[in-house]
């Protein structure tokens, strides 16, 4: 490897051994390991509504459109902002930048692995 795909290389795994807690916890909260603490967090969060399903009549049949999940998972997805922070401040200045620079990690570690090991 070169200095230049070793700088960035190292530049990636840092990022991503430094954010490793935040990452799992966000995939954790909203992915497929959907987690006992994001459940509970969701629970007790969640706004009382009464708009918790929809039931839509197709000929001898029916859809029903689950109102109450989208604001489960939405709760959850916040669970980890500072306490006195607002969702959109929460959203927009940490959890959204953080997986855009998390992707832009991961492509250019994949990048340099690709120039380094596939085409040497």
């Amino acid at each position: 490897m070169d200095d230049k795909n070793l700088a960035q290389w190292n530049t990636s795994l840092k990022f991503f051994r430094d954010n490793h807690t935040f990452l799992k916890e966000c995939r954790n909260d909203v992915g497929g390991h959907f987690l006992d603490d994001a459940a509970k967090y969701a629970l007790e969060n969640v706004e009382d509504t009464v708009e918790l399903f929809e039931i839509y009549l197709r000929g001898k049949g029916a859809d029903v459109k689950i109102k109450f999940a989208y604001y489960f998972v939405a709760q959850a997805l916040v669970k980890n902002k500072d306490k006195g922070q607002s969702v959109e401040e929460f959203l927009q200045k940490k959890y959204f930048p953080f997986l855009l620079e998390a992707c832009d990690k991961a492509i250019q570690a994949v990048q340099v692995f690709a120039v380094t090991h596939l085409f040497n």
